[in-house]
């Protein structure tokens, strides 16, 4: 039994970090009111470097996505 609760914990938890890490997905490529861009590519980010302000908005920008569009 506790074998049980603690495969459905390590479950939930798996989960949970899945959920974390995922972001939605969002059309165009830049953004809009300030915030910043930052262009993927299939392995890496195409700036090497970036510099935000607190409460500044980030925007990630998926380069193999609006290839195949």
């Amino acid at each position: 039994m506790k074998k049980l609760i603690a495969a459905f914990v390590a479950l939930f938890l798996g989960t949970m970090l899945l959920v974390a890490c995922g972001g939605g997905s969002s059309s165009g490529t830049s953004a809009t009111s300030g915030g910043n861009t930052v262009h993927m590519t299939s392995n890496n980010f195409a700036q090497p470097s970036i510099t935000i302000s607190k409460g500044s908005n980030v925007m990630l920008v998926d380069a193999e996505l609006l290839e195949e569009s």
